[in-house]
Order: C-alpha cells, then sequence, then structure tokens
C-alpha cells in the first residue's frame, strides 16, 4: 500500500485549508492523459471516497487510492523535496 510520509501529510493538510473543508481527504487517481498530471497520476481532495478506493490515514490526512491506481503505488511513498519554489510533492 502507498505510504504517506510525515512531511507530506503536514503539507498536504496546509494546502487543504486553503481549498477546502478540513475533513476533505486526498484522492489520486490516473491522470485522462498520461502526459498530463503528476507521474501520470492526479491529485486532489474531496469530501468522500469512492466506493473502490483504497482508504486510510496518515497524521491526520485521510487518503484515497483509486482502485485501478493502487497496485502501481503499492510501493511507493508520497513524499516531499524542498526547493527553491518551496516544498514539491513526490513519488519515490
Amino acid at each position: 500500500m502507498l505510504k504517506v510520509t510525515s512531511e507530506a501529510a503536514y503539507v498536504l493538510k496546509a494546502a487543504r485549508e486553503g481549498v477546502t473543508t478540513p475533513t476533505a481527504g486526498l484522492r489520486i487517481k490516473r491522470a485522462d492523459n498520461p502526459n498530463d498530471g503528476w507521474d501520470g497520476f492526479r491529485i486532489g481532495f474531496q469530501q468522500e471516497p469512492d466506493a473502490t478506493d483504497q482508504v486510510f490515514e496518515q497524521d491526520g490526512l485521510r487518503v484515497f487510492v483509486a482502485a485501478d491506481v493502487a497496485d502501481a503505488l503499492s510501493d511507493r511513498v508520497l513524499d516531499v523535496d524542498a526547493t527553491s519554489h518551496g516544498a514539491e510533492l513526490v513519488f519515490r
């Protein structure tokens, strides 16, 4: 199952405050166009998971992983790199 570092959870919870309610979760799904998105995935916040999503919580952040990408992300870690532009989410 995908893992989310504490640092990534912190950054995502801070980002969530500006766009939605504190109870919304992070949803990761396949990008509509593989050349778009982020590593071929799209992330965003939504209130509830889809019926087939894998759901877990990390440091107070609910995470919803779409069933069709769960295997591809099963051995990955969502983390943060510090850049000159601020924190950047990365899959490791």
